[in-house]
Parts: C-alpha cells; sequence; structure tokens
C-alpha cells in the first residue's frame, strides 16, 4: 500500500498544469468564447486540481441561442482536453463569476468519449450527446 502511494506522489506533480499552462488555456478559452455569437460575457479559469472553471452569459434566452452557446462551452472545454489532457472536470455556470442563475457540470470521462473526424474535428454527434448529458447537470442556484 505504501508503494502505491509513493508511485502516486510522484505521477502526480507530472501530470499537473503549472501556472503558465493554466493562464494559456484559460486565457485562449475566454478569448473563443467570447468570439461566438451566441455568448455575450465569459470568463474560464483552471483551477488547482486541472478543473476547468467556465461563467457565460448568452446574447439572449431564445432555445437556439441556448442551444449554440451550451455547445460552444462544451466545444471549448472538450477541445481543451484533447490539447491538455491533464485538465480535469468542467464546472459550468450562468453568469458572472459574481453573479450565478445556474451550473452545470462535465466529467472529463464525457469528453473523452468524442471522437475527431478524419479531418481533425470535433465529432459533431458526440458533442451533441456531450451536450444533453451537461444540460441534464444543470441546477438553478438563485
Amino acid at each position: 500500500m505504501a508503494i502505491l502511494l509513493i508511485i502516486g506522489a510522484l505521477i502526480l506533480p507530472a501530470t499537473a498544469l503549472n501556472d503558465t499552462e493554466k493562464t494559456t488555456i484559460g486565457s485562449m478559452a475566454t478569448k473563443m468564447l467570447m468570439n461566438s455569437e451566441s455568448i455575450t460575457y465569459a470568463l474560464v479559469e483552471i483551477g488547482d486540481e486541472n478543473t476547468m472553471d467556465m461563467w457565460f452569459m448568452e446574447k439572449s434566452t431564445d432555445q437556439d441561442t441556448v442551444l449554440k452557446s451550451l455547445g460552444t462551452t462544451v466545444g471549448v472545454y472538450v477541445g481543451a482536453c484533447k490539447s491538455y489532457p491533464e485538465l480535469s472536470d468542467l464546472r459550468l455556470r450562468i453568469g458572472t463569476k459574481e453573479v450565478v442563475a445556474g451550473e452545470m457540470y462535465c466529467e472529463r470521462a464525457w469528453a473523452d468519449e468524442v471522437r475527431e473526424d478524419s479531418n481533425g474535428s470535433l465529432n459533431s454527434n458526440d458533442l451533441g450527446l456531450v451536450g444533453l448529458k451537461v444540460l441534464g447537470t444543470y441546477k438553478k442556484t438563485s
């Protein structure tokens, strides 16, 4: 048992993201979300345990915009997971960092279910299924 703890302690630091990587991932993901036609506010941070924390607000509350913004946020997370296998789960929050109206999450294992197409893009069917799982975790917070 002690040997497993020692091995775990040696492996964990090797798979942790450093501060520069965390800042880079958060900054790139935030820019991508802010460039989306369906999102008006976004902030992405990577936590101490390599979790991605994402806050976003849709430009409107019509069904198409809500689904586009959810698809965009999940797509950005899955894409980041493909580039940075060290990333852990996603905590997705609707609202700003100061005022959150609802929360969802995406387990890292769900992101791993998304295949890449022959052209290197994320499979839209797989992304849609993950998006439905994420939507199923929604909880109103205020």
